[in-house]
């Protein structure tokens, strides 16, 4: 009965994934009244009017300038809005923004209102865990994807940002969308198989890019990688020019369409306000489109020196410490097998760590099997997508090593997918090792 089970699921693989985000949808809208509220809903909340600015305000409004417009990016703020348009909820207004900034205590309506807030990061955490599941069927076959997908929706991490009204995890998953498709378009590319639906993939995963950046900045992380795979695919001996310039043609693709779409859904990065503005919005207005938008990367990045500053019990300001925060809790507490509670004022704990005992190996273990598969497909003369995979992991853990600016949980997202999909891989492919091998063995 297993055997006929699985192989039903092989040939119906879309189906499974789609059953396994249902799944991940029930279990994270149930929780949702358990979810206490944390301190950072209340800001995205506060200026969920955003949402009214851009569908039905002056498209001069100077609010688009204003401090809360650069500190929190759009795309959140309309998703609440959109959460609270669908129960008549009045949106709050630009003074509930500031009264936020000046009290960070402050709470803008019932926890029954702000869990009807939380919905879309529930139906995005379910996307991305159906997105992880492509990825990891792509790589392993649909045994390793339904296993990595069930690793990140079980994952304390995932599981609880996925109940909070955040930007994290609808950026997660948004980058787990651009990675299918570009790792799909990227595949085809390397094989030879041109086409629309090549194409089709770059443009996909570019509007998807965008709007992970649009969730937050961390979501060019997508766009990263991306760029690592183009990288690898031009390096593989017997990939022609011309499947190499389709590869940089798509990754131009997807970066055009990804900052077309940023462009398209901030207007504090084109709006030109009328009348007499403050000095720093008028300093900000005579930039470009791009001047713009790296000052509000560069404001960002003033943010997270401001908070070392004010949390210095979780400030990460050498590089090898970064590391070693990445490494013990990424995958200790925020692993599948951490607690369901942390306390990071307690920067390595066992107790709370442990579990990266039974995580680290595994996904070490994944490490060394997609790197094996990599060398039997580039063998083959397929697509070496264990090296993708291999790449896409170590890519992760190099940026988020390089820029986590505190031991917070948050920062340590990104690692939790590919995390997941490499120690799936391990366990999949080391049992199927165990079983050729004792099957083959002499009685």
């Amino acid at each position: 009965m297993p055997l006929a089970i699985a192989r039903r699921m092989d040939r119906r693989p879309v189906a499974t994934g789609a059953l396994l985000a249902i799944v991940a949808f029930v279990f994270f809208g149930v929780q949702l009244h358990r979810t206490r509220p944390f301190v950072d809903e209340w800001a995205y909340f506060a200026q969920s009017y955003y949402l009214d600015l851009f569908l039905d305000g002056p498209s001069d409004a100077r609010q688009w300038l204003e401090y809360p417009a650069i500190d929190l990016p759009p795309l959140p703020k309309y998703l609440i809005g959109f959460a609270l348009r669908a129960i008549q909820q009045e949106r709050p207004g630009p003074a509930a923004s500031w009264a936020w900034y000046q009290d960070t205590s402050r709470s803008f309506a019932s926890e029954q209102v702000l869990n009807a807030a939380r919905w879309p990061s529930v139906v995005l955490g379910a996307i991305g865990v159906f997105a992880i599941f492509l990825l990891g069927r792509q790589v392993g076959g649909v045994a390793v994807g339904l296993l990595a997908g069930l690793f990140l929706m079980l994952g304390p991490l995932y599981s609880l940002h996925a109940r909070r009204a955040m930007a994290d995890v609808p950026t997660e998953a948004l980058v787990l969308c651009a990675a299918v498709a570009a790792l799909a378009a990227w595949s085809r590319t390397i094989a030879g198989k041109g086409g629309a639906l090549v194409w089709a993939l770059f443009v996909s995963a570019g509007v998807f890019a965008g709007l992970a950046v649009e969730a937050k900045l961390s979501g060019a992380l997508a766009l990263i990688v991306i760029g690592v795979w183009t990288t690898l695919g031009c390096f593989l001996p017997g990939v022609t020019m011309l499947r190499r310039l389709m590869l940089f043609g798509g990754l131009l693709i997807t970066s055009m369409i990804a900052f077309a779409v940023f462009v398209a859904l901030n207007p504090t990065l084109t709006v030109h306000p009328k009348g007499p503005l403050p000095a720093e919005m008028r300093e900000l207005e005579a930039k470009s489109i791009v001047g713009r938008a790296l000052e509000v990367a560069a404001f960002r990045s003033g943010v997270s020196d401001q908070a070392r500053q004010q949390f210095p019990h979780n400030a990460l300001n050498d590089p090898l410490e970064r590391v070693k925060v990445v490494i013990v809790q990424g995958l200790g507490r925020h692993g599948p097998f951490g607690p369901s509670e942390n306390d990071s004022r307690v920067r390595y704990d066992w107790r709370q760590d442990g579990g990266a005992l039974v995580w680290g190996p595994l996904v070490f273990l994944g490490y060394a099997f997609a790197f094996i598969c990599g060398l039997k497909e580039q063998s083959k003369g397929v697509p070496p997508l264990g090296w993708a995979l291999c790449l896409m992991g170590l890519t992760t853990f190099g940026v988020v090593a390089w820029f986590i600016p505190l031991a917070w949980d948050r920062y340590l997202l990104p690692i939790q997918a590919s995390n997941a999909v490499l120690a799936s891989l391990g366990l999949v492919w080391g049992l199927r090792s165990l079983r050729s091998r004792f099957a083959g063995a002499p009685s």
